[in-house]
């Protein structure tokens, strides 16, 4: 009997720990949050490169605390400059958080990517008059530029605004 209140008062106790532990983790001010979320995305930057799949599932819990459940608690009252601090955390964890992805992305990429058949096809281009093709090109950029400042002239006169003023 003795040992089943013992163990009840146990399970108690390490569920009270459990739950403090929570609250203490949980921001309780807008300032809180953004000191928290701030040190959290200094941590994933200073060591996003030991993390193993494990911590990475870890963190990625943490974020989505920041970014959804913690971040609705204060939502209303973040000025225009946190929001802005916020969206830069956002960013900065996105970029930590995949960047092993991008990066085997890339190595894939370039694995793909064929050295001899590209100098084959700069070599056919410059073989077949990539300088006549330039030479068109180059043409039709300067028609469009003659084209759009036509336009704005006309669109300044209507307007009754001379072109110097606008340089000033």
């Amino acid at each position: 009997m003795e040992h089943l209140q013992v163990t009840k008062s146990i399970k108690v106790l390490a569920t009270c720990v459990v739950v403090l532990c929570l609250a203490a983790c949980a921001p309780m001010s807008k300032e809180s949050y953004l000191e928290k979320y701030n040190a959290f995305v200094s941590e994933v930057s200073d060591n996003y490169k030991t993390y193993d799949d494990e911590t990475w599932e870890k963190q990625t819990e943490k974020y989505r605390k920041f970014s959804d459940e913690w971040y609705n608690k204060f939502e209303d009252k973040f000025t225009l400059k946190e929001q802005i601090a916020i969206k830069a955390n956002q960013v900065k964890w996105h970029y930590y958080r995949n960047l092993d992805e991008a990066i085997v992305t890339v190595r894939q990429l370039l694995d793909t990517l064929d050295e001899d058949e590209i100098k084959k096809q700069v070599q056919y281009y410059l073989d077949n008059n990539m300088h006549s093709d330039l030479q068109k090109f180059y043409e039709e950029v300067q028609k469009a530029g003659k084209d759009a400042q036509e336009a704005i002239s006309e669109i300044l006169k209507e307007l009754d605004v001379e072109m110097d003023e606008l340089q000033k």
